[in-house]
């Protein structure tokens, strides 16, 4: 069995390099990612990104365990408010295309 963390446990800001060797050091098998509006996965996640990350993960001999997401915590699709439930609605669409 391997074993994973998530990127939360490193809090935010923490670039994702580093968050990969606090892993590998820790003596992880894998990381988790997680997509947030700021983060090195955000809403415009393209397959360049994909690459990229991957690489990134392989070259410190970790996988990438899985990805969860925190873009739609700050909105909300039952919102009174029509803009709002638009941009919600714009963020969820985003957020489908790198997953």
């Amino acid at each position: 069995m391997k074993k994973a963390i998530s990127v939360l446990a490193y809090g935010t800001g923490r670039p994702l390099i580093e968050c990969l060797r606090i892993t590998k050091q820790a003596g992880f098998q894998g990381l988790e990612l997680l997509r947030r509006l700021d983060g090195d996965v955000g809403p415009r996640f393209t397959s360049e990104d994909v690459s990229r990350i991957a690489r990134l993960a392989r070259d410190e001999g970790l996988e990438i365990s899985g990805l969860s997401t925190a873009i739609q915590q700050p909105f909300n699709l039952t919102s009174e408010d029509a803009a709002e439930r638009e941009m919600t609605d714009q963020v969820r669409e985003e957020s489908t295309h790198g997953a």
